[in-house]
């Protein structure tokens, strides 16, 4: 008998027969599974390789063994003149038609009854090919590539620049500076990068630069995100002066490479583009590089480096915004006035906008500038400027949306930041308003995402610990808030006004011992500003020293401090809490005269922003009333003033709502409606102000005495000794 024979009489033919079109069947299947079931991709090549290793088995298997009355046995054992072959070939007979019935089935129902899905999807696709979809890039960190390894400012400069140029092109849609820079060093895999920045494509590579020789190299690679695969890449090899013209070809041949038209305004925005001597961009990038790092020493630095770029060339316009930034920058933190700030770059910017009236950047820093000096429909103009000239600009989104959500346009605002947040997911400024604003809203679980993301983008910097001690404050939580406040404070050890805030939660705590040698810090270091000021005052006030916290809060606003955090307001209701005490009714009121002109005219006339000053007004109301009380000045106060307690968000005033109804019920005799307001506020935690706001409002001096007063106070207390055990725990504070 022939091998061939031999192989039909063991039934090895039939076996394989049967398998293919049974495993054939099994890869359909699974193929549907994982589709249907959402199961991970690499299942269906699991299943193709345990088919392929499964095939030589089941072959070998049926040639060597043979199945028995019996049972199964080696094939050599069994007599041929009783082996019942014959009858298992015809069920693997059968087997493989119904097999093969099942097979034609499916064939048959995937041709002609699935077929209308797919020509409706391929309709649906003609459709969207219509419609040009944008393309989406990342720039990350250029690599420095020189011999010392020293030239990294100027990688990351030229990075930023790159990115800054493609931005310009409409059709392209580019993922801002910080989050691509959140991925510098990370060694991670480009389509995970893609992912997390929502972006189909990536330029990355290296530079290298030859100060000897006055030569750089840049190398490039455009790389599909999707599939890692490589769709451009390209090295060029320049002199120094010829950088700027090199950056606007490198930005012609990415859009070549991702089949972006350029109009006419894309090629006069690229024309325009500034240029200045290789020196002198060279410490142009260097600020860029201090600005990007900021804090005080490295905003000073910046600051510096951007002036001498301008010494050196006055009409390098990118120093003159980027020297706006860093004052604005420095305002932040302190370091300078916001009158400063504002006093020394408008006249820097408006040259600029005189010349180039859509200078993005130019017109959101006006906005910033204009919202800094309180003056708010300048500020909005220059904001909406600013998004028609560019609606991704996610810094403009996000300032916009902080403004407004301080102008109490609470959901309008918080969804121009979460818009921010969805273009720059990894940049720390823009986290930073929705960590804060969040906090603000009671939405913890948002507010610490945001700041914990911060965390992790700067490890090194204060900032997210600061913004998450700030979450924690808002809900009444002074231990948590105080253990952040240290992480930031070792990051950030000049920051004087985060020392001087653990001295006022100390204070506010009962701890006078602890509350001392934070604010002997935070003076040491920022004598005679406003905040470390008031928490003197305060500080003198909580332990009952009220005529040393008026000395101190009388002189800061005659010397009319920077306002900084409300430390003018704060300033003002100590002082009129110590005219309530004195009976010097008078005294209290001098320091509203200019605040509040029209409260005092003889034709009481309220304008509509008398709203903006709400806890002044009732101080001056309950003053007149008390100096005056048969004036009828203080019931028109108090009627505007009750008008208006909810006119911010509900959310957004969660503890001051019910704070300025106890307010004003207290002062227009409403004993019971104050007390009731006043359980509420109680119901939202520890504030390290509450002695201020429970005890020395001036609006609560005629409820002192009252038992139902006394038992909320009584309450309170009790609430403050609970979390100055859990503070010292939590701080490991031996008792």
């Amino acid at each position: 008998m022939s091998f061939f024979e031999e192989l039909k009489r063991r039934n090895v033919v039939r076996v394989g027969i049967a398998y293919g079109v049974g495993a054939w069947l099994l890869l359909q299947l699974a193929e549907v599974l994982v589709e249907l079931l959402d199961l991970p991709g690499e299942i269906g090549p699991v299943v193709v390789a345990v088919v392929i290793i499964g095939f030589p088995i089941v072959l070998f298997a049926a040639w060597a063994f043979e199945l028995t009355p019996e049972g199964i046995k080696r094939e050599k054992e069994v007599d041929r003149t009783a082996s019942i072959t014959p009858t298992t070939g015809r069920k693997l007979d059968r087997a493989i038609i119904v097999l093969l019935l099942v097979a034609v089935a499916y064939l048959a129902t995937d041709k002609f009854l699935l077929e209308r899905e797919p020509a409706a999807t391929e309709t649906e696709t003609a459709a969207s090919d219509e419609s040009p979809v944008t393309p989406t890039i990342a720039v990350l960190p250029l690599a420095d590539m020189s011999a010392a390894g020293d030239n990294e400012y100027f990688s990351d400069g030229l990075t930023e620049e790159l990115l800054n140029i493609l931005s310009k092109i409409r059709e392209l849609q580019v993922a801002g500076r910080t989050s691509s820079f959140a991925f510098k060093g990370r060694n991670q895999d480009l389509r995970e990068i893609g992912q997390k920045l929502n972006v189909a494509h990536i330029l990355e590579g290296s530079v290298r630069k030859d100060d000897a020789n006055n030569r750089v190299r840049i190398t490039l690679q455009l790389i599909d995100a999707e599939s890692g695969f490589n769709l451009w890449s390209e090295t060029y090899d320049r002199n120094l002066e010829d950088i700027f013209a090199l950056q606007e070809e490198i930005a012609h041949e990415v859009a070549s490479a991702l089949r972006v038209t350029l109009l006419g305004e894309d090629e006069a925005r690229l024309d325009a583009l500034a240029s200045t001597t290789p020196g002198t961009y060279d410490r142009y990038l260097q600020g860029r590089k201090e600005l990007a790092v900021g804090g005080y020493v490295h905003l000073e630095q910046a600051r510096d480096l951007f002036q001498q770029v301008l010494a050196e060339d006055p009409v390098y316009v990118p120093a003159r915004l980027a020297l706006v930034e860093t004052w604005t920058a420095m305002a932040r933190t302190g370091a300078i006035t916001i009158h400063e700030a504002v006093e020394r770059s408008l006249p820097q910017i408006d040259p600029i906008l005189e010349k180039d009236p859509d200078n993005g950047l130019a017109l959101r820093l006006k906005a910033d500038l204009h919202r800094g000096s309180l003056d708010w429909e300048t500020a909005e103009h220059f904001y909406v400027r600013a998004l028609d000239v560019d609606p991704r600009d996610a810094q403009a989104l996000t300032n916009y949306g902080r403004f407004l959500y301080d102008r109490r346009e609470v959901e309008r605002g918080v969804a121009l930041m979460d818009e921010a947040v969805a273009i720059e997911p990894y940049d720390p400024r823009v986290l930073w308003d929705t960590c804060q604003t969040s906090g603000h809203l009671g939405r913890l679980e948002k507010a610490l995402k945001a700041c914990r993301r911060i965390q992790e983008l700067e490890p090194s910097g204060p900032q997210g610990y600061y913004g998450e001690a700030v979450a924690w404050l808002y809900q009444g939580r002074l231990p948590e808030s105080m253990r952040e406040f240290i992480q930031a404070i070792e990051r950030d050890p000049e920051d004087y006004e985060m020392l001087a805030a653990m001295a006022a939660f100390w204070s506010a705590l009962g701890e006078p011992d602890l509350a001392t040698p934070w604010l002997e810090r935070a003076e040491a270091i920022g004598a005679g500003q406003p905040f470390p000021l008031y928490v003197r005052a305060l500080f003198f006030e909580n332990n009952e020293q009220y005529e040393r916290a008026v000395e101190i809060a009388q002189g800061a606003l005659e010397r009319q401090l920077d306002d900084r955090q409300g430390t003018n307001f704060f300033f003002r209701r100590t002082v009129a809490a110590h005219a309530m005490r004195t009976g010097e009714y008078a005294q209290g009121l001098e320091n509203y005269r200019a605040l509040l002109p029209w409260a005092f005219e003889a034709e009481l006339v309220i304008p509509n922003d008398a709203v903006e000053f709400f806890p002044d007004v009732v101080h001056v109301a309950a003053l007149m009333q008390a100096a005056d009380p048969l004036s009828t000045r203080p019931e028109a106060l108090l009627a505007f003033a009750e008008a208006n307690t909810d006119v911010i968000h509900p959310a957004w005033g969660q503890r001051v709502i019910p704070l300025q109804q106890a307010m004003v019920r207290a002062v227009t005799g409403d004993r019971d409606g104050a007390l009731e307001a006043l359980e509420r506020v109680a119901n939202h935690g520890v504030n390290p102000y509450w002695r201020q706001d429970l005890l020395e409002e001036p609006a609560f001096h005629g409820l002192h005495g009252d038992p139902g007063y006394e038992t909320i106070v009584a309450d309170y207390e009790a609430a403050v000794e609970q979390q100055r055990i859990e503070a010292r725990t939590l701080l490991e504070i031996d008792s």
